[in-house]
């Protein structure tokens, strides 16, 4: 056994981890690989293989990964019709590399107040799709450094982090909320 996932069956499943997999991909009519089948056992059993790597390489990532990044820009929350499911799109960047990260339901929420602008994030369960960085229904969100809330009268020019009470809502030009 080579691989994260498989290193992880061995690790929870001990001396039956071989026996294991070999059930797996018979399951499968031997059309599994010996990865694929660790991975699907070690999702059974609520253990997640997952390399880290800088936000940079994630295109080139495959298989599940974590990255650490803050965020930098936060669109509408995205609310599909006749659904109960929500997406949230935010804009990261590390390192001169930045990218969109599409988040659904519970995870979107924590967007509204937990997890602000310009707070250093990582993210776990993470997948490159299209494009765009999703993190999985399995996938964790964790705050490693809050970007520290600036008082009004104490605003410099610059970036800041600023909480308040709206008292209305002016629509913007058609196509935007």
């Amino acid at each position: 056994m080579g691989n994260d996932s498989e290193r992880l069956l061995r690790e929870k499943a001990g001396d039956s981890a071989g026996a294991l997999l070999e059930a797996k991909v018979a399951q499968f009519g031997g059309l599994l690989s010996n990865e694929a089948a660790a991975r699907l056992l070690c999702m059974g059993m609520g253990v997640f293989a997952e390399e880290k790597v800088p936000l940079s390489s994630a295109k080139n990532s495959r298989s599940q990964f974590s990255f650490a990044a803050k965020i930098t820009r936060v669109f509408p929350l995205q609310q599909f019709e006749g659904s109960r499911d929500r997406s949230l799109r935010v804009f990261v960047s590390e390192g001169g590399a930045s990218a969109t990260v599409v988040l659904w339901n519970e995870q979107a929420d924590r967007f509204f107040g937990e997890i602000s602008l310009l707070d250093r994030v990582e993210f776990r369960g993470a997948q490159f799709k299209s494009g765009e960085i999703w993190i999985g229904r399995q996938g964790a969100i964790s705050v490693l450094e809050k970007f520290p809330i600036t008082q009004l009268p104490s605003l410099k020019e610059g970036p800041a982090s600023v909480r308040g009470v709206a008292y209305g809502v002016e629509q913007g030009p058609k196509g935007y909320p």
